[in-house]
């Protein structure tokens, strides 16, 4: 029980990672609003495309797990930046409790 509360107290670390696209508000978005935004559309569409919505929203709830950690990368320096992106998610995702 003690790894499921570690677990959930990481996981809400998303809240304090900005990513690096602007809303319409002028502000930057958060991982957490990213993930809980993007579960929604996937719940809402995952049938029109024949998806199971279960698993749809479940892979958009962990997709970004490891940024509670390593942070985001802006999506315009992928090329040069995911190579470190990868090796730094590496590095850290023991912290994750399974």
């Amino acid at each position: 029980m003690r790894l499921l509360f570690e677990f959930f107290r990481r996981a809400g670390g998303l809240k304090c990672v900005y990513r690096h696209c602007i809303k319409v508000d002028g502000k930057r978005e958060s991982s957490a609003e990213h993930s809980w935004r993007l579960a929604l559309m996937a719940s809402a569409v995952a049938g029109e495309f024949g998806l199971d919505s279960s698993k749809a929203v479940k892979l958009t709830l962990v997709h970004d797990l490891l940024e509670c950690i390593a942070g985001d990368t802006d999506f315009v320096e992928v090329a040069e930046v995911v190579p470190r992106k990868k090796a730094r998610e590496r590095r850290k995702r023991w912290r994750l409790p399974s």
